[in-house]
């Protein structure tokens, strides 16, 4: 399974449509399940291998997220939120399921 596959796996089993949700929520959910992750790991040594992980978590949440205009619309890309490291909140998108 693609990453991209996971990412769409994760939308239409998790969200209705009219929910708003953030690429954290996304990326958490990715890491917890061990089919997504492995998705997840292949991709980034496949094409990411040369970015920082927050860069890589960009990249998802704009082409692979963002890419799903037939089942998700961006809302705002100043939501706030704790990313996967914990700690402090950072910003990232904010998505609705269409």
């Amino acid at each position: 399974m693609s990453l991209e596959d996971c990412i769409k796996e994760i939308i239409e089993k998790n969200f209705s449509s009219g929910d708003y949700f953030d690429s954290h929520t996304i990326l958490s959910m990715i890491l917890q399940n061990p089919d997504y992750h492995l998705a997840y790991l292949q991709k980034f040594h496949e094409k990411y291998s040369n970015c920082t992980v927050a860069q890589f978590h960009g990249q998802i949440a704009r082409n692979m997220i963002g890419g799903l205009s037939d089942k998700v619309r961006a809302i705002s890309d100043s939501a706030v939120t704790l990313n996967i490291y914990g700690g402090k909140p950072t910003k990232n998108e904010l998505w609705q399921k269409i």
